[in-house]
């Protein structure tokens, strides 16, 4: 249906509503770009930002004047064309990303019950990576997801949007990029006229009619179920209010541990450069086997008790005071001195923190060695984390190989 002049009420200097303003009197008090944002659908606050173009203006015309731009109930005259048309107005065609998204995409995930369900939540500008450092203070472009949908505590995918009138497949390798830096099985492309998926793990992609629902995509992303890798997923990382968020292959080791550990496999192995926060992420996985009650009988019907052993004293203090999060009466040091005053290794405690050096050591018997770590019986630790193990604990024919 296209509009007839007697649908567009004019408006005075005071803002009041005037009677019958035909088209061309409006292109010539305001200009053609006026006829772009007068049929503009959305919310109020868009209708402000054109506003503010014409705001300045003053314009004498042969049926009046008008100064400045209409007030509210102007604005509600004149921009009620767009209603009219359930927005298939022609205006649509200049909306940016940022309107896109918030018209087009936003709704469309609400629809879907992201932020809705429980449990589920929405990442908006979630930052990947800061950008490659280029030397002298510079860095590259940092790198950043428009949306990346999180479901009990899993991110699950990435969204990249595009402005409205933008192809539907422009921000794809951007999605397949994100997706695979991050290590989420899907990745969606959006204008807000459409969508875009991706499956990073069979390749398969296509147009698709809207986007899966939270339990929709948590069984596509994990077929078979998992009652331990439930439960971990139930516990959210630690970020310390949010002043302390993971890196992303920080995320991606954790979950990999934690996958493996709900799959019985009894041996991991991370490999990680200097610098990348090993600690805490075995602070992560700690906190989680922790707050999850796993422990070897694979019933949460205690807390586990995990050794953390390293090969120097700055390394286990360091990890000790990393881990302060814990209760601290979860926490126990081992050293030799406490073992000799109190007669026995300590067993009240949850995460334990020792070297190899101490656990080899203690008082012969019977002439024989008598190293302290025989005091604990093969099974007393759920789960062992072994800091640096290329060095010493890893050569099958060291003295600290018997620990293990």
């Amino acid at each position: 249906m296209k509009p007839s002049p007697a649908h567009f009420r004019g408006v005075g200097a005071d803002g009041n509503c005037q009677g019958i303003l035909d088209s061309s009197t409006r292109r010539h008090q305001f200009g053609a770009e006026f006829d772009q944002h007068l049929v503009r659908q959305g919310p109020e606050h868009h209708y402000r930002a054109s506003e503010k173009r014409f705001r300045d203006r003053s314009v004498n015309s042969t049926k009046g004047s008008v100064s400045g731009f209409p007030t509210y109930c102007g604005r509600r005259q004149l921009f009620g064309i767009a209603e009219e048309f359930d927005g298939k107005a022609t205006g649509n065609n200049t909306m940016n990303e940022a309107e896109t998204r918030a018209e087009h995409i936003d709704p469309a995930l609400k629809d879907a019950g992201w932020g809705v369900v429980e449990g589920s939540k929405i990442l908006r500008e979630f930052p990947i990576t800061p950008g490659r450092i280029e030397g002298h203070g510079r860095r590259a472009k940092s790198h950043q997801a428009d949306y990346v949908l999180v479901y009990q505590n899993h991110k699950l995918a990435v969204n990249e949007a595009k402005a409205w009138d933008k192809p539907l497949t422009e921000g794809v390798a951007q999605a397949k990029d994100y997706a695979a830096k991050m290590a989420v099985r899907f990745a969606y492309a959006t204008n807000g006229q459409g969508i875009y998926g991706v499956d990073m793990q069979t390749g398969k992609e296509g147009e698709l009619t809207g986007y899966p629902t939270p339990d929709e995509l948590w069984a596509m992303t994990f077929a078979e179920a998992n009652a331990w890798r439930d439960r971990f997923s139930a516990v959210p990382f630690e970020d310390k209010g949010g002043s302390h968020p993971s890196r992303y292959y920080q995320d991606i080791a954790v979950e990999r541990v934690m996958e493996a550990i709900s799959e019985n496999r009894d041996r991991i192995l991370l490999t990680l450069a200097t610098g990348t926060g090993k600690t805490f992420i075995a602070f992560q996985i700690a906190w989680k086997l922790f707050h999850s009650r796993w422990s070897l009988s694979h019933e949460p019907s205690r807390r586990p008790r995990i050794l953390f052993l390293a090969d120097r004293n700055i390394l286990a203090n360091q990890a000790y005071n990393a881990f302060s999060a814990f209760p601290e009466d979860a926490l126990v040091r081992i050293a030799p001195d406490d073992i000799r005053k109190k007669g026995r290794v300590p067993t009240n405690g949850s995460i334990f923190f020792t070297i190899f050096q101490t656990f080899m050591s203690g008082p012969p018997k019977d002439g024989h060695p008598s190293p302290y770590f025989g005091e604990y019986p093969p099974d007393f630790f759920d789960f062992i984390v072994i800091d640096e193990c290329h060095r010493g604990g890893a050569n099958d024919e060291s003295n600290w190989r018997g620990i293990l």
